[in-house]
């Protein structure tokens, strides 16, 4: 796991392509009461779920694989905000 400081309006890019092709943009856009706000820009074909949502479509996705013989696409989402808490 890679561990990264950054403030406010800070960005991290990771990339594709022998690293120069942006795959994925996470900027911290507020700190408040121990609440980081994260915008996330990604490429269309990367999901970007908060982890219990992941966590949820990975059960139910391998029900209805069980169920019907058929590939499942993932959600795709173009840009996100998500925010977490510091517990």
């Amino acid at each position: 796991m890679l561990i990264l400081t950054r403030k406010c309006r800070e960005t991290v890019v990771m990339g594709g392509g022998g690293g120069v092709t942006e795959l994925l943009r996470v900027t911290v856009l507020r700190i408040d009461r121990g609440r980081v706000v994260l915008g996330i820009k990604a490429h269309a074909d990367i999901p970007v779920l908060r982890e219990e949502v992941w966590e949820r479509k990975l059960t139910e996705d391998k029900h209805a694989v069980s169920m019907v013989d058929v590939p499942l696409l993932g959600a795709n989402a173009a840009e996100s905000v998500l925010t977490f808490e510091n517990r």
